[in-house]
């Protein structure tokens, strides 16, 4: 959150959304970083369940839910990161 490029609820510049999420898991596991990739999907899988719910994107420090609340996306995601990466 240094960066000049973060903002908070900048959309792709500080929440955590569900694709990129993915995007890094999978890419850290064809590396053969699977530790690391299941790290990232168990703290993505644990922010969306402390959040309650699946919103579109969470705040990155604290974890709040932003914008819809019932994203379908990031309840996929949220589905499948156990299955591939736990």
């Amino acid at each position: 959150s240094n960066s000049p490029y973060y903002k908070e609820d900048g959309f792709f510049r500080g929440p955590i959304w569900w694709n990129t999420t993915l995007l890094i898991a999978e890419g850290l596991r064809v590396c053969g970083e699977e530790e690391l990739s299941k790290e990232v999907a168990k703290k993505f899988c644990d922010t969306v369940a402390k959040a309650y719910c699946c919103a579109e994107c969470f705040n990155v420090h604290s974890g709040e839910a932003y914008n819809n609340k019932s994203y379908t996306p990031t309840a996929g995601t949220f589905l499948a990161l156990p299955r591939f990466y736990f």
